[in-house]
């Protein structure tokens, strides 16, 4: 809200007192915002963690107050393993099971864009059970 008033031109002195105002009023809630946009991205953006923290950050949330909203989001049974789970559900449905290298490479790059980290892919991947072309687990690293 302050980058806002900020950039519309508004003095530091008014900034302040109408920040001061709408928090009293319970109209700027950073905390109630952060775990509103956790629960939502996790739930039906299937957003990763690291994804809600990047938007989060852009949008002005601090660092403390999204690290509070996941480990709420967390405990009440918003995991990232859903949100995981989710995101994977709609690769499928909209391209099928990974059959190949180069299907399962798809599916590791949309899940990262999405914000999840490289060991939950490869669990997420390995949990597919699909074998490629030569017969080997997708889910296997080729290292």
């Amino acid at each position: 809200m302050r980058d806002l008033l900020r950039r519309r031109g508004y003095a530091p002195g008014a900034i302040e007192l109408a920040v001061g105002r709408l928090v009293d009023l319970g109209y700027v809630d950073d905390a109630g915002y952060a775990a509103s946009f956790v629960a939502t991205s996790a739930g039906r953006r299937a957003w990763g963690p690291r994804r809600i923290r990047e938007e989060l950050i852009r949008r002005g949330v601090s660092g403390e107050r999204i690290d509070a909203a996941l480990a709420d989001a967390s405990r009440e049974g918003c995991s990232n393993e859903q949100a995981l789970g989710r995101a994977v559900v709609r690769f499928v449905r909209a391209r099928g099971v990974p059959v190949d290298r180069r299907d399962r490479d798809r599916l590791r790059a949309a899940l990262a864009r999405r914000g999840f980290g490289a060991e939950a892919i490869r669990r997420a991947i390995a949990a597919l059970g699909t074998k490629d072309e030569d017969g080997e687990e997708i889910g296997e690293d080729e290292s």
